[in-house]
């Protein structure tokens, strides 16, 4: 079987989105599928994500980017959509799989005849009716628009595969589909996982706890629910790795007034190789996520997999998303946005080891079980295949 997976942002890359996507093609590609990678030309190599070479079955095509140049100085795919359409016409394939919603939706009106699978990790139209003000009509019309082409590619797509459950239920509930739409959650890389398991360091007695955060700052993250944990927690230090400069500026900010700065070390960007020694490095690791769409319904969190993946505690917020995928046999809950509820389960956590490694090692035997990248190639691989065979 040969899938073109085609993505209008450069592949490989640092954006997360990327970062996920290469993953996926490679362990594709392992299970035996041929993957043809199409995106904008990138700068970047497979293995400065994977810390290894991608699988041979896996190749890239770059296509021109005059995205934000001098001379087309827009954010528009539209020309990437017609070197797509050239490069689809000269290159026959079993199937094009995309997780941009824009390129499915023009991937289904051009090419109708191509089988076109969708990998949906929200539901568009909700996320923006709580990140945007819907008073004037111009955001009220990008909503529709928005309705629209959601409902269409719902209903055109040979298949949508969604993250969480909620997901599900939520795009079913608004666009009344009969497209079957499968489950597949995100997962670990475990080659990349196991590299470094031998170098996990061991706790020293009486030694200061280090927390780990990792990821991205936005908002529904909800990161500065830790900070304003930290007077409450003795001894226990924050390792923050990831965000923007301006957000950590804010973040730094907030640590000042709380008189916990000398506690966070916000560690900046962190190259994704390195990412499973950072958190070989943690005590026990952190995912405040807050009580919205994306953080409470949609989220199926690569870190969460990866902390599990690396035998670590994990503090995360109780909520409908997380309850769908994990469990308390395997997590720690708190009540998200409370820092007393997260700074208890912390203390907790550093009471009882003996209760958090039997939970550590649930949830590692959970990963090897269900959540990793290989586990999801093949269930997204055997649904497409049986897709293309019932047409």
């Amino acid at each position: 079987m040969k899938i073109a997976y085609i993505d209008p942002y450069p592949v490989p890359a640092y954006r997360v989105a990327s970062l996920q996507i290469v993953q996926m093609i490679d362990a594709m590609a392992r299970r035996g599928c041929s993957v043809e990678m199409v995106s904008p030309q990138s700068s970047v190599s497979a293995d400065t994500i994977l810390g290894r070479a991608i699988d041979a079955r896996v190749s890239f095509t770059g296509l021109k980017n005059i995205r934000k140049t001098w001379f087309f100085p827009f954010n528009s795919q539209k020309v990437f959509n017609y070197q797509v359409s050239a490069w689809l016409k000269k290159n026959p394939v079993d199937a094009v799989f995309t997780r941009n919603l824009k390129m499915a939706y023009y991937l289904l009106n051009k090419h109708p005849g191509i089988p076109c699978f969708f990998e949906s990790h929200e539901v568009f139209s909700q996320s923006f009716r709580e990140s945007h003000d819907l008073s004037g009509i111009k955001n009220q019309r990008k909503l529709a628009k928005l309705l629209k082409t959601e409902s269409i590619v719902y209903r055109d797509a040979s298949a949508v595969f969604v993250k969480t459950a909620l997901i599900k239920v939520d795009a079913q509930a608004l666009y009344k589909t009969d497209t079957p739409v499968y489950i597949t959650s995100n997962g670990v890389d475990l080659l990349a996982a196991g590299a470094v398991t031998g170098t996990v360091n061991s706790k020293q007695k009486d030694a200061k706890t280090n927390l780990l955060y990792l990821g991205s700052l936005h908002p529904w993250k909800g990161l500065p629910t830790i900070i304003h944990a930290l007077p409450a927690l003795e001894n226990v230090t924050l390792n923050v790795a990831g965000g923007k400069p301006e957000q950590i500026a804010e973040l730094k900010a907030l640590a000042e007034t709380l008189e916990v700065a000398d506690r966070i070390c916000f560690m900046g960007y962190v190259e994704p190789v390195n990412r499973f020694q950072v958190i070989a490095d943690a005590d026990i690791c952190v995912l405040p996520l807050t009580d919205s769409s994306m953080g409470g319904r949609y989220t199926s969190p690569l870190k969460l997999f990866e902390y599990m993946a690396m035998k670590k505690p994990v503090v995360i917020s109780d909520l409908p998303s997380i309850r769908s995928i994990t469990g308390d046999d395997m997590v720690n809950f708190a009540k998200s946005g409370d820092a007393a509820s997260f700074a208890g389960t912390i203390r907790r956590i550093i009471d009882e080891p003996a209760n958090a490694a039997r939970k550590t090692d649930c949830a590692f035997s959970f990963i090897l079980d269900k959540f990793n990248w290989d586990k999801c190639a093949d269930e997204t691989l055997n649904l497409i295949s049986n897709s293309l065979s019932a047409k």
